[in-house]
């Protein structure tokens, strides 16, 4: 009797576990928070906007990043502006970061073109420039000198194309290098760390701690979260997603309050956010439509420290950054 009671109770574990696993998604929508008009004036932005009022397709049309700060801030990479602009959570200007003044002092061969920026320590924000392909470093409260990270001409330290960049609270700097197939990890002053092989579109929380997604190819309804579990140990299968369709893309969106992590998952219907926690159990997904950026933006979608999902989208005449709501 104890044995069947036993297997009874590992049984409805298991059913509690699948049911969790497959919950039904929260509805979610994304809703305007803050908007933009075109222009180089203080709280305006620059986007290449074709006759009919469109944005060409390709990279480079518009603001190719953004990120929010611990106090709900935005902070936008406005590339064709080689500016970064710096706004409250109301959308007002706060502070404008010349990129074309930094090239000049760092004696950089063209002028900066903005791909990724991600914060850095000490008040800093670290932006990858696309057309030197070097890692710039600002300080925003401008007590500091820039500095310039550089690829190595060949071994540990080299990479071929800065993709996205990352970086955690020791400084510690993060290179996508998308043609290596690898990312670099540097230290705070540049030097070359660590060489990641066959890790790309990544997340990297503030211990050092890397997450991606990779594909299960016995099953396209699936993906794997694997994670490190320390900075610089080979990532481990730390849980999975399973999707009632064929999973078109996925990719790990980024952590959030520490080593929370929230991922992407697209299947032909709808888009899935879903938010793991600390002990890499999946909290809650929720589903929303497909909603087009208007341009082709390096991080169209980032989680703030908070947890909140945002966007960038391009129409109308104005960018909006929208705040998914469930």
């Amino acid at each position: 009797m104890l044995n069947r009671r036993l297997k009874i109770m590992a049984l409805l574990t298991i059913m509690l576990g699948v049911c969790r696993l497959f919950a039904e998604p929260i509805n979610g929508e994304f809703k305007t928070v803050a908007s933009f008009s075109h222009g180089d004036k203080p709280g305006q932005l620059v986007w290449n906007a074709t006759l009919s009022g469109g944005v060409p397709d390709g990279s480079f049309q518009g603001p190719m990043a953004f990120l929010t700060d611990k106090n709900g801030n935005f902070w936008i990479g406005d590339t064709l502006n080689a500016r970064i602009v710096g706004v409250g959570p109301d959308g007002k200007p706060q502070k404008e970061i010349d990129l074309l003044a930094a090239g000049k002092a760092l004696k950089l061969a063209s002028d900066v073109v903005l791909l990724d920026l991600v914060p850095g320590r000490h008040g800093r924000i670290l932006v990858a420039d696309a057309a030197n392909n070097v890692v710039i470093e600002l300080d925003v409260r401008g007590k500091a000198e820039p500095r310039c990270f550089r690829s190595a001409p060949e071994g540990k330290g080299h990479w071929q194309q800065i993709n996205r960049i990352h970086s955690d609270k020791y400084g510690r700097i993060y290179i996508e290098d998308l043609p290596s197939m690898r990312t670099l990890v540097l230290s705070a002053d540049g030097e070359p760390m660590q060489t990641l092989e066959g890790e790309l579109s990544l997340a990297v929380n503030p211990d050092g701690q890397v997450a991606m997604l990779v594909m299960d190819t016995q099953d396209l309804n699936s993906r794997h979260v694997v994670i490190s579990p320390v900075h610089g140990r080979p990532v481990e299968k730390a849980a999975s997603i399973m999707s009632a369709k064929p999973v078109m893309w996925a990719a790990a969106l980024g952590f959030y309050q520490g080593k929370q992590l929230c991922v992407i998952h697209d299947t032909e219907d709808f888009r899935y956010f879903s938010f793991f926690n600390g002990k890499h159990s999946l909290e809650k997904t929720v589903k929303t439509k497909f909603v087009d950026p208007g341009y082709d933006p390096c991080r169209p979608e980032w989680i703030g420290l908070d947890g909140r999902v945002y966007m960038a989208k391009i129409a109308s005449g104005s960018l909006d950054i929208l705040e998914l709501k469930y």
